[in-house]
């Protein structure tokens, strides 16, 4: 199996997560953000994102049945969708995995909607493969606007993190636009729903040390990939565009951001 892109800590290979999850190393932790089934087009066709609802439901299961093949014993799953979806994911998981957390990003910035609220949250599913994972820092993000009541001294940083994550914004365009955000030559996305490096630094910090390998099934940009990178993790990428596959390269290619 060739890969589209490789150096010392990363792979990248370009495809159907699928066909290709059989076929890797064991890793220490997921961080996949899947498809929500919203009508966008990905890898040229080969992906539908206009699916009805059993076979939207019938994909997420066919890549959630490879999970635990996947990860070594005590890995942890951080898996992300819609608030549509995520109630059916968690369903499909169960089967496989054991259930840890259910967080909330909640992000502002919202859309403006029609008939309904405007989101500003998403949902991340937490799950390790056996009773407990075998690596896991609760303390490594001073989240509680109350350190005297959750300080902790048996944490390593001191404050407790929870399950509602308000601290990271997500990435927005025009001139409000954050310096992470890709953009092409013309001035357009290069990613319409790029996740910030913060979001994926927090799973990986958390729930892997240095060298742990990390696993991102959907890739998009290789923002977990870049994460991972400038943690001290090794990290494998899989996406279906090649454009997308072309962008994290090159975003592979440079050097390590500070911490």
């Amino acid at each position: 199996m060739k890969a589209y892109y490789q150096d010392e800590t990363v792979t990248i290979y370009h495809g159907d997560c699928r066909e290709i999850l059989p076929h890797l190393p064991k890793v220490d932790l997921v961080l996949a953000d899947p498809p929500f089934n919203a009508g966008k087009v990905y890898g040229n066709g080969q992906h539908n994102d206009s699916m009805a609802k059993d076979d939207y439901l019938a994909w997420l299961a066919s890549f959630f049945v490879l999970l635990p093949i996947a990860m070594t014993e005590g890995a942890t799953a951080w898996v992300m969708n819609d608030t549509r979806w995520i109630g059916y994911c968690q369903t499909l998981l169960d089967q496989h995995l054991t259930f840890l957390n259910l967080i909330v990003w909640t992000y502002g910035n919202p859309t403006p909607a029609s008939q309904r609220f405007a989101k500003t949250w998403r949902p991340i599913l937490l799950y390790s493969k056996g009773e407990k994972p075998k690596h896991f820092e609760s303390g490594a993000y001073p989240l509680s606007p109350h350190p005297q009541i959750y300080w902790n001294p048996s944490n390593t940083i001191g404050k407790l993190c929870h399950d509602v994550w308000p601290d990271i914004p997500k990435l927005v365009g025009g001139f409000m636009a954050q310096p992470e955000v890709l953009r092409e030559k013309d001035g357009t996305f290069s990613h319409l729903a790029q996740m910030p490096v913060a979001l994926a630094k927090r799973p990986i910090s958390t729930a892997s040390v240095t060298g742990d390998l990390i696993l991102d099934p959907f890739m998009g940009s290789g923002t977990t990939l870049r994460a991972a990178k400038d943690l001290g993790r090794k990290a494998i990428g899989i996406e279906i565009e090649e454009k997308y596959c072309e962008i994290a390269a090159k975003r592979m290619s440079q050097s390590v951001m500070p911490l």
